[in-house]
């Protein structure tokens, strides 16, 4: 009874000191490497006249725990024959280094091409005192330069899946004048780390 007793002691008091240095070990299993993405997302956007889904996708690269560079696409669908495509390229700000949701702002630079058909029944003002020449037939285009601003937050499922909820405000500039397209969106994001997931033995 007493060697039983005294073998539990000593197994108990192993996994005493096992646990800390357990404890101690786990952050070097994790510690943070350089990360590629990639991601799909679903939303709204809207503009001063128009509402309509939203979907895209992105790529981008973790450059630090608190920096990444994002390149993304996006298509809007407005009804009545108009339609806008956004590619841009951002810089991605971690307001923190850590934790299950981490804040985040973002701006960079795009382009926004949006098109009209019927002769751009419906479409803002920036655009329409830009169609009085078109015919009522004529499919119009617009490609201009944009301004990216926004922020959300990452939200971390697993190690390498994060859902990615955010607002971006894109501003959209020609002649002098401003139009503003707002959008909300949800990103699903898979990310292909670059360290080993399982860490490597020292060689003796």
């Amino acid at each position: 009874m007493r060697t039983s007793i005294r073998y539990f002691a000593m197994a108990a008091a192993c996994c005493a000191f096992a646990l800390p240095a357990q404890a101690q070990s786990a952050p070097g299993d994790h510690v943070w490497g350089h990360g590629t993405t990639i991601s799909a997302s679903t939303g709204v956007s809207a503009d001063s006249s128009r509402t309509g889904p939203v979907i895209g996708g992105s790529a981008g690269w973790e450059i630090t725990p608190r920096f990444a560079i994002d390149g993304s696409g996006a298509w809007a669908e407005f009804g009545s024959g108009s339609h806008a495509f956004t590619g841009a390229i951002k810089l991605r700000a971690n307001l923190t280094d850590m934790g299950a949701a981490v804040p985040f702002l973002q701006a960079g630079v795009a382009f926004h091409r949006a098109s009209f058909d019927r002769g751009g029944a419906g479409a803002p003002e920036f655009y329409a005192r830009r169609m009085s020449r078109s015919r009522p037939e004529e499919t119009r285009t617009f490609t201009d330069p944009a301004l990216a601003l926004g922020g959300g937050f990452n939200v971390s499922i697993t190690r390498t899946m994060k859902l990615r909820p955010d607002v971006e405000a894109l501003i959209i500039a020609r002649g002098g004048r401003q139009h503003v397209v707002t959008s909300v969106r949800l990103h699903f994001v898979y990310v292909f780390e670059d360290r080993p997931v399982t860490p490597s033995k020292r060689s003796r």
